[in-house]
């Protein structure tokens, strides 16, 4: 307020526009050609700086995406149990995430159920084992679509949207998890904030999703092949039981002969 004279120039790095400096005076000033380089100089050096202090924050983002992803990595190998593999993640992923509130819904056929959930914000319609039909719900819709979607829950129409509004969400994630190409739920990360979530955000909930898939796939594999074993104990122990009666026939049937003998040698 109260300037009338400026000078200004752009902040460069790498022949890329990073910013702007500005100078203003009170008095009126003629600036010559001096007073510009000099300005141009010290934007040349701030720029280079600005664009080094991003760089130094991407590369400090990335480092913490990469230790979190490894950390849930770790988590899910630890345990066959899903949902805590899931609460064990929910830590890991508050360094990289801002959310109040996040849940995995599993697909049911026709419907879609509420498998876990963790967060301040405390839900009791959307409770664990809650059962949606799956084309009244979003996860439907992520589902058919095969891709993550950023929302904001104003005016949203599907059934979860309106309780989640009315208990203070506002933005919302929600990606698909696949497991060997085959759609088998949905992830949701959910804030209080509206419009607080950017593509960067959607590309580490879908990293989150996989490593969730991944516990999922891990869980099948495990009970398929417990079954495998229920299945191959059963066959064993029918054929134990075979053996021994066809070996008790076979003892009956000797001593049957050998009685047959005896007599027709008496």
């Amino acid at each position: 307020e109260g300037l009338v004279s400026f000078i200004g120039t752009p902040l460069m790095s790498k022949g890329k526009v990073v910013g702007a400096l500005a100078l203003g005076t009170k008095k009126r000033r003629m600036f010559i050609k001096d007073d510009l380089d000099l300005l141009f100089s010290i934007g040349n050096v701030i720029g280079i700086a600005v664009e080094n202090a991003r760089l130094y924050k991407d590369l400090k983002d990335k480092a913490e995406y990469i230790i979190a992803l490894y950390r849930i990595s770790r988590a899910i190998k630890a345990s066959l149990d899903v949902r805590k593999v899931f609460d064990a993640m929910v830590g890991e992923m508050r360094s990289i995430l801002s959310f109040d509130r996040t849940s995995i819904y599993l697909l049911r056929e026709e419907m879609v159920e509420v498998f876990a959930m963790a967060g301040e914000i405390i839900i009791p319609e959307l409770g664990r084992g809650t059962r949606i039909p799956r084309s009244k719900s979003i996860c439907g819709f992520v589902l058919d679509r095969r891709a993550g979607l950023i929302r904001n829950l104003k005016d949203a129409p599907f059934y979860e949207d309106k309780i989640l509004f009315e208990k203070g969400i506002r933005s919302v994630i929600q990606v698909p998890l696949i497991s060997k190409g085959e759609m088998v739920g949905v992830f949701s990360i959910e804030s209080c904030m509206p419009d607080v979530y950017t593509q960067r955000e959607l590309g580490l909930a879908q990293a989150i999703a996989d490593q969730i898939a991944a516990s999922i796939e891990n869980v099948r594999l495990y009970e398929d092949l417990k079954q495998a074993n229920i299945e191959l104990e059963k066959r064993l122990k029918e054929l134990e039981e075979f053996h021994t009666l066809a070996v008790g026939r076979e003892l009956r049937m000797m001593e049957l002969k050998e009685r047959i003998r005896r007599e027709e040698g008496k």
